[in-house]
């Protein structure tokens, strides 16, 4: 906003977030921006913000940042959180893998058990079956 002889006033709701304020608590400007990088692609993949801002995920990640609530040993964090994830995935679909394979071994020792009662009955059937079958008269002469 312009006010008078061209001075810039900015406002109290405007994001003033720059890599100096993060130089306070991180000395160097690359591990700034891959953490607040990652952090952003956390925040945008559904992880938590740490604070209470509508703003774009990148500078959410950098007022973390500022703030000193995120540093770098939140890549250690995810790293481990991730290694969680994917035992307890794994853990998950060991169990789903057994459940299926006893249901399978179930429903296979049920259908023997029928299959033995039905298969006196099932001997009949093809003879019924080839009798009750429509002739094709198209191959025969009149």
């Amino acid at each position: 906003m312009l006010i008078g002889t061209n001075i810039l006033i900015y406002s109290d709701l405007m994001a003033r977030v720059t890599i100096e304020d993060c130089l306070k608590r991180i000395d160097n400007a690359y591990d700034i921006v891959s953490l607040a990088s990652q952090r952003a692609k956390d925040i945008l993949d559904g992880s938590e913000p740490k604070l209470d801002y509508d703003g774009k995920p990148s500078v959410i990640a950098l007022k973390e940042i500022a703030e000193g609530l995120i540093d770098m040993s939140y890549f250690d964090t995810r790293r481990k959180q991730q290694i969680e994830d994917q035992l307890s995935d794994a853990i998950a679909e060991e169990e789903a893998i057994a459940d299926i394979t006893a249901e399978s071994q179930q429903i296979t020792q049920d259908e023997s058990d029928t299959g033995a009662d039905s298969h006196d009955n099932s001997e009949a059937l093809p003879e019924e079956t080839s009798s009750q079958s429509p002739e094709n008269t198209e191959d025969k002469p009149l």
